[in-house]
């Protein structure tokens, strides 16, 4: 069963290599390469191996699921969003949840290419550079986002992957429309409620940009004494004290005792330095507005995960923080000279979370 897992996940990491390279290097019509990919990416998520982690969980509650809504809240722990529109799918097409992940799948995809082209449309506005809007490959951040963290928020933390999805279109389409970003801002928290720590970041979308790099590789070079703070517990076992205190948070966090909080360490601190370098590579990438303020808000959530380091929870949690910098990435790809030393940073990026995630699944 394990080798299923594992042969199903490196055929479709091989298949967004290969979608990569198309884009990236031959000429075809991106819009239709985009939606292939999309549509192969929802049909690997719909027949998904079932001893992937937390699959059978999401079965059993869409088999089991009443179309009394207000009953389905009372007796499980989801959240309403989730819960409407797995009863929404029952109801159109009837007690077959392969439909369901496809949906779901499809509808992360969709909301990602979308918001692609509103964070570009904003950084075309920005530099005058209209004509380039002829020439988005929408493909190449797909398979960055996919690749990445992507694969987990589709197959594994399916509620996280659609909030995620809801605040990345609301985040891009903030300065186009404010209402419509509220809008689906609010929605999201109700498929995941850590999409309330998105708030931290609003003070970066409304401050104007800023240009002075020395302050974000001041930044940055603060993570590591900070996370010498996060290794010896100092914030976690404060935040633990406050929890206990308050009998909603305790209950919540009562999985997450000072007892259980440890996690790999070493495995830990690799994906900290990862996550620094990528951040020293997204800040020498960054060239609009836009970009600034994925990069403060890429910094919060590493600062965040610095800080507890040692708190399994919190490293999922912060990934909301840490998957955007994919549009930075994706976008030098696109729009820029691609030089080697970059393209070898991109492969190593994508390798290391193709490795982290087959962990995950093994």
């Amino acid at each position: 069963m394990l080798g299923d897992v594992m042969i199903e996940f490196v055929l479709l990491m091989g298949i967004s290599a290969l979608f990569l390279l198309l884009s990236v290097y031959v000429k075809v019509n991106d819009k239709v390469l985009s939606g292939v990919y999309i549509i192969i990416a929802s049909l690997f998520a719909a027949n998904r191996d079932l001893s992937i982690p937390d699959t059978l969980a999401y079965i059993q509650l869409f088999e089991n699921l009443n179309f009394d809504f207000i009953s389905m809240l009372s007796n499980t722990y989801m959240e309403p969003g989730y819960i409407a529109l797995s009863i929404l799918v029952k109801f159109i097409f009837g007690n077959n949840y392969k439909i369901l992940f496809f949906i779901i799948t499809f509808f992360n995809m969709f909301l990602i290419k979308a918001g692609v082209y509103y964070f570009y449309e904003s950084a075309f506005n920005e530099n005058g550079a209209f004509e380039q809007k002829r020439n988005i490959k929408y493909t190449i951040p797909l398979v960055l986002y996919f690749m990445t963290y992507g694969y987990v928020f589709n197959f594994i933390t399916i509620r996280t992957g659609i909030a995620f999805s809801l605040v990345f279109l609301a985040i891009s389409l903030y300065k186009k429309s404010k209402v419509k970003s509220l809008f689906l801002y609010v929605l999201s928290i109700n498929f995941h409620n850590s999409a309330l720590l998105m708030l931290c970041s609003l003070p970066f979308l409304l401050a104007k940009k800023q240009k002075k790099e020395a302050l974000y590789y001041s930044w940055i070079a603060l993570i590591i004494p900070l996370s010498v703070i996060g290794y010896k517990n100092v914030v976690i076992n404060l935040f633990f004290t406050i929890v206990n205190k308050v009998s909603f948070l305790a209950s919540r966090f009562h999985a997450y005792t000072n007892e259980n909080v440890i996690v790999d360490q070493k495995g830990a601190f690799i994906r900290l330095a990862v996550f620094i370098v990528l951040g020293f590579v997204g800040l020498k990438s960054c060239d609009n507005e836009q970009h600034y303020y994925i990069i403060k808000t890429y910094l919060l959530g590493l600062t965040i995960f610095a800080l507890f380091i040692n708190l399994s929870i919190v490293g999922r949690i912060v990934e909301l923080f840490l998957v955007m910098i994919f549009v930075i990435l994706a976008y030098r790809l696109n729009f820029k000279k691609r030089k080697l030393t970059y393209g070898l940073v991109v492969i190593s990026y994508l390798l290391y979370f193709v490795t982290s995630n087959l962990r995950v699944i093994a």
